[in-house]
């Protein structure tokens, strides 16, 4: 999983516990509202019995403090009766809560209240406590469904960054495994050239063809090794893109003379359509020219010859420029293409037989998403059997 793909994930995650959130909200509600329902169908035949004569009046205790408040006068009343009948000297409690109770009940509900049997505030106590678990039960039923949500998700997003991170390893260690393999051989033709120089077992008129392929094999290690450079370093915490405004079509222009030459060598017809009029964005020019040019050079070396490549420049809209290279060649295999733009995705035979590094398009990869823009591969464009596509946001 890439930085972008993981952001994506996490954005992803918050659309979804948020939408989770409402919809819970909406559940709690319709749950409450189920609730007080219920108990008012429970509740009003029920205070009638209650009170002493059936006039008397409970309505004002539906309500949360008014439940909070009763309770607390049902279990404080309870135990100051109990111990003032046993010790007078706790009659001073019961008149104390009777004033107090006259604080929040009225006279009505206070004689209600006073004069209701022991065996009628044990039923009305319990009332009340099934009332408290109608109103808190929406909410803890939310808060577990909410809880179990969010636990899901972050346990399933540690499993994707579990499951990324042994990915990274296996590609790294085959990313080495790749690396020492293209720099084994070079440096084996290197190393034998030099000592048969240097054992004098090479004729004098060979000579020079040997410190040739020597100096081939070194250019070949030292392109290899930039290559590796640059796809590190694109990695790295300090490395930062050069953006400045830059003239899309001109730098187009320029990487398409800097291939010329070796397309009319490869024996390739290269056609490029690129409006004359200029077209500014925001990018760094250096990297940029690495993506074009590197898109260019991988069209060269793995087609044949006689090969058609194109290179055109579209204005979509307002908001996007497209960058498309095609070619007539043969198309990538399905097996390939989900991993086109990863490090030696295309081979030893690739790599070795066409001088390629395989580190080109991943390289180029992330140089576009470091923009923020999008590079892709597309099995088909008109009159063309495969193309990269860059999409520009301007």
């Amino acid at each position: 999983m890439t930085q972008w793909d993981e952001q994506k994930e996490l954005q992803a995650l918050q659309k979804y516990l948020v939408s989770r959130f409402f919809l819970i909200l909406l559940v709690v509600t319709v749950m409450e509202m189920g609730a007080d329902a219920l108990f008012g169908q429970l509740w009003n035949p029920l205070q009638n019995w209650l009170t002493i004569d059936g006039t008397g009046s409970l309505e004002g205790l539906q309500s949360v403090p008014g439940i909070a408040m009763l309770l607390i006068f049902l279990l404080t009343g309870t135990l100051l009766n109990a111990l003032s009948s046993a010790v007078p000297a706790f009659h001073w409690g019961v008149d104390w809560l009777e004033r107090q109770n006259a604080m929040f009940f009225s006279d009505v509900q206070n004689q209600v209240l006073m004069q209701m049997p022991g065996e009628k505030r044990v039923v009305l106590f319990l009332v009340l406590v099934v009332r408290v678990f109608l109103l808190l039960l929406p909410y803890i039923i939310g808060a577990i469904w909410c809880g179990i949500l969010v636990t899901t998700q972050v346990r399933r997003l540690e499993q994707m960054r579990e499951e990324t991170h042994r990915e990274y390893d296996q590609k790294r260690n085959l990313m080495l495994s790749d690396i020492a393999h293209d720099l084994r051989t070079p440096i084996t033709t290197v190393y034998g050239y030099a000592k048969a120089l240097n054992d004098g077992m090479v004729k004098p008129e060979e000579q020079q063809e040997y410190l040739s392929a020597i100096q081939a094999k070194s250019g070949r290690i030292n392109d290899l090794i930039q290559m590796l450079f640059d796809y590190v370093k694109l990695d790295s915490t300090g490395f930062q893109l050069n953006v400045k405004p830059l003239d899309l079509s001109e730098l187009l222009r320029q990487n398409a003379a800097l291939v010329y030459s070796d397309m009319e060598d490869a024996g390739m017809e290269f056609v490029v359509e690129i409006p004359e009029e200029a077209c500014m964005i925001q990018a760094d020019e250096l990297q940029l020219s690495r993506v074009i040019t590197n898109l260019l050079t991988n069209a060269i070396r793995h087609n044949p010859k006689g090969s058609q490549i194109l290179l055109v420049q579209k204005q979509e809209n307002l908001n996007k420029i497209t960058v498309v290279i095609a070619d007539n060649g043969e198309r990538i295999s399905p097996e390939l293409v989900s991993h086109l733009f990863e490090p030696f995705t295309m081979g030893d035979q690739s790599r070795n037989s066409k001088n390629g590094s395989g580190l080109g398009l991943s390289i180029a990869h992330k140089i576009v998403a470091l923009h923020g823009w999008k590079l892709e591969y597309v099995d088909s464009y008109p009159g063309y059997e495969k193309a990269f596509r860059l999409e520009i946001k301007v």
